[in-house]
């Protein structure tokens, strides 16, 4: 099937695309970064294509409310970055967002799509994760983003639902917290394993991407971060891990990967002290 033969539709308002989704097959698609690769290869075969770029002015923005932080499915990476409001109180999805391709990737690319796609190698979905994100359906359901995701490309949806943002609560100003990436080049990589963190007295979050069928957080390795044990948590990780071999990398390797980056990441946001700010004695 060629690109020309599948029609695409071009909605106006919210209620038509989610009635053009209805019909079986129908695939949205806003900045098609990840939707034309999965196309071309052959994994979607869709019956048509549902165009929500007209949607921009209703699903493209960044909202503070109070504690509370709100992304329009149609907002891209670079408008991510570009946010002052993100910079400083979501600096978390601030880091991840960083890695996301080079600087036409992130033009195009939307956070409604990485979420959408439901990749476990996503680059967003690991920050998303350890954030506690709520995802925004139908501009009036919200699902926890862990519940929303079922598997590669699989999401707890149903017919003529759409993703239309993302909410959750802003870091706090006590908080530190990292995003570290494993791919096979510097830039434009599909991640090999990946992890999101976030540190404050008392509190720890780890999420590890590419290393299961979803994006998984680690109650154990949180657990062990808050009582001050980065050896603890970083075997945690790679206990949690559950990774697939390809051509890319084996399973073995991606496994110790989730607990090396771990441990990267805690040297990068605290030096040679590790864990000690939230407690215990590193070890």
């Amino acid at each position: 099937m060629l690109q020309a033969d599948v029609p695409v539709y071009t909605p106006a308002t919210l209620a038509e695309a989610r009635q053009l989704l209805q019909e079986p097959g129908t695939r949205p698609v806003a900045g098609g970064t990840d939707a034309m690769v999965r196309f071309k290869d052959g994994v979607w075969r869709p019956t048509a294509w549902v165009n929500l770029l007209r949607l921009r002015g209703e699903l493209a923005y960044i909202r503070e409310d109070g504690d509370w932080l709100e992304v329009g499915a149609l907002t891209t990476f670079s408008e991510l970055l570009a946010s002052r409001v993100v910079r400083e109180r979501a600096p978390l999805l601030a880091k991840a967002v960083r890695t996301v391709g080079g600087p036409a990737i992130r033009n195009m690319g939307t956070i409604g799509g990485n979420i959408g796609t439901a990749s476990p190698a996503g680059d967003s979905l690991p920050a998303l994760y350890a954030l506690d994100a709520e995802v925004l359906v139908n501009g009036v359901t919200t699902i926890g983003i862990a519940e929303l995701m079922l598997g590669p490309g699989r999401l707890k949806l149903q017919a003529g639902d759409l993703i239309t943002g993302v909410r959750f609560r802003a870091q706090a100003p006590d908080e530190v917290c990292t995003f570290e990436k494993l791919g096979l080049r510097a830039a434009h990589a599909i991640s090999l394993a990946s992890v999101a963190v976030r540190l404050a007295p008392g509190m720890a979050r780890v999420a590890l991407g590419a290393v299961a069928p979803t994006v998984i957080r680690v109650p154990d390795a949180e657990a062990a971060l808050v009582a001050g044990h980065a050896a603890a948590a970083a075997a945690a990780a790679q206990e949690a891990a559950r990774p697939i071999s390809d051509v890319r990398a084996s399973a073995e390797y991606r496994r110790a990967m989730a607990g090396n980056l771990l441990l990267r990441g805690l040297m990068r946001m605290l030096g040679p002290n590790l864990v000690s700010p939230i407690g215990g004695d590193p070890r």
